[in-house]
């Protein structure tokens, strides 16, 4: 039996403004506050706030790159660099855990 294909489209505006927000949250936290737990690392906090900035930024990217609305014939050419772009994302979160 064959799916529709209606049925397989994802509504990135369900989890984009959530997803945002957390990013943005977690930035704001860390410029402000750091936890004592990792006071022993050397500039932990700047580096943190400056991952986490990359990160929005490729996040953001991202979301421009694939984004159906408003049409733009001059993106898809560079469709090409959203997976490396996913891939930068997920070495900023092995990084950070890393780290940790």
């Amino acid at each position: 039996m064959q799916e529709n294909d209606d049925n397989l489209d994802l509504d990135a505006r369900v989890f984009k403004e959530t997803l945002e927000t957390l990013l943005i949250k977690t930035a704001n936290s860390l410029e402000r506050e750091w936890h004592p737990q990792y006071a022993n690392v050397p500039n932990g906090c700047i580096i943190f706030f400056t991952r986490i900035r990359i990160t929005i930024n490729t996040y953001n990217a991202i979301l421009w790159l694939t984004a159906d609305t408003p049409p733009d014939p001059l993106r898809k050419p560079l469709l090409f660099a959203v997976a490396p772009l996913v891939r930068t994302l997920f070495e900023e979160l092995i990084a950070l855990l890393f780290i940790l």
